[in-house]
């Protein structure tokens, strides 16, 4: 199995591991702060203290061509920038740095890693999206398209097959019923019902119509 490191257990680091966790990715956490990394020994996640910025310490963890690395110490963007430099070094492939602002993520940028997260700029984005809409909706990909996640209280038994949908853009991703704890890949032939939690990505011009087929 392809493994996820994830480097600097600040608080998104922490959260992402959590998620990772649960979701029974496997996954090593990697912090030069002991301390950081105990709450983590209960939940069968590996984890090493060492100093991203050594380089010679990051390639005893062994990382290969496949595996995810997230380098999540944003707050430290020298760190942030000598630890990602490092992994360039050793040939990983599979990079995502968290970067805090415009002049991070140019630097970053400039390395050649193309997946950079700022998540203040998302939740920020996020937060908008319920003001103005009352929905939650996260951006994915370009900035013309989200993930709206929303709980139907309009169709009853109804497989999507014969939902009738006059939305260009539009795919529904995930269903999670109302009486089941765990979210499914869903097609046609899954039925949607009252109560039902649904994830659906669409574009940012669509979300009322969106909100219309499932909403009252």
């Amino acid at each position: 199995m392809d493994k996820i490191f994830v480097l600097g257990i600040g608080q998104l680091g922490q959260e992402v591991a959590k998620y990772l966790i649960y979701y029974g990715k496997s996954i090593i956490l990697i912090d030069k702060n002991e301390e950081k990394l105990k709450n983590f020994q209960k939940l069968n996640a590996s984890i090493a203290v060492l100093n991203s910025e050594n380089i010679d310490a990051l390639r005893e963890l062994e990382i290969r061509e496949n595996d995810r690395v997230f380098v999540s110490m944003g707050e430290n963007i020298g760190s942030s920038i000598i630890t990602t430099q490092n992994l360039i070094d050793l040939g990983i492939k599979n990079i995502f740095v968290r970067v805090i602002d415009k002049r991070h993520e140019k630097i970053i940028k400039s390395l050649g890693i193309k997946n950079t997260i700022r998540p203040y700029k998302v939740a920020a984005k996020q937060l908008i999206y319920k003001l103005i809409n009352d929905i939650d909706a996260l951006p994915f990909g370009d900035s013309k398209h989200l993930i709206v996640n929303l709980i139907n209280n309009k169709i009853k038994k109804l497989q999507i097959k014969d939902i009738k949908i006059n939305i260009k853009n539009f795919q529904i991703i995930l269903v999670r019923p109302n009486n089941k704890d765990d979210s499914f890949i869903p097609n046609g032939e899954t039925k949607i019902d009252i109560g039902d939690k649904v994830t659906i990505l669409t574009s940012i011009d669509q979300v009322k119509d969106v909100n219309k087929l499932f909403l009252k």
